[in-house]
Formats: C-alpha cells, structure tokens, sequence
C-alpha cells in the first residue's frame, strides 16, 4: 500500500537457523569466499544488488590489510573481565561499553 515503509534487518537476516546453522556459533568459515551461501541475498553488511555499497570492494580488501598486519603483529584476546559482550541495537549494531581486547605483541 501507499506509503508503506519496508526495513530489512540484517541483524535478524543474519541469524536465520536455515541459512546459518547455529548463528550464534562462531564459525567465520562461513563468511568465506568460498562459503555455500544458498542466497546471494543471505549476508547483507554492504546491502545488496544494483543500489548497493559503491566502496564494499574497496573495503573488504582494506579491512582484511587492516586485520592481516595487526595478526602479524599481536596475539588477541578478551580484555580480563570484559568478556561479556552486550549488543545495543542502533542503526548497526553496537556493543555496550565497545570491544575491549588484549594485545600482546608477538614475539
């Protein structure tokens, strides 16, 4: 109808059990340019089709040049005490109090 208003919501699309088994699991193999996606519409960070992200190409390599040097670099780990991560839901979503991480430089 006129005037109706569509959202998508990656934060549920993302964790749709019959496209991702078990969501909540941490399993980054299944975001891997080799992943058996059933949908090409399935993970959405830079949405999707002719209107989507002009700079996702550009950002996926500069986030994995970002994230191979700082590995190369440092052993992560949680933060002591901070563990616990609590999602805030705002326009993408966030953690309450942000990441906190340990880094202790490889040797």
């Amino acid at each position: 109808p006129t005037g109706t208003e569509i959202m998508i919501l990656p934060y549920a699309t993302h964790r749709l059990e019959h496209i991702y088994p078990d969501p909540e699991r941490f399993d980054p193999e299944r975001f891997g340019d080799g992943a058996p996606h059933q949908n090409p519409y399935a993970f959405l960070p830079f949405s999707a089709g002719p209107r989507n992200c002009i700079g996702y190409k550009f950002a996926y390599i500069e986030m994995k040049t970002v994230i191979a040097r700082v590995l190369q670099n440092f052993h992560l780990s949680p933060a002591p005490g901070k563990e616990e991560v609590q999602p805030i839901f705002r326009m993408t979503l966030r953690a309450r109090g942000g990441l906190w991480v340990k880094m202790t430089p490889r040797k």
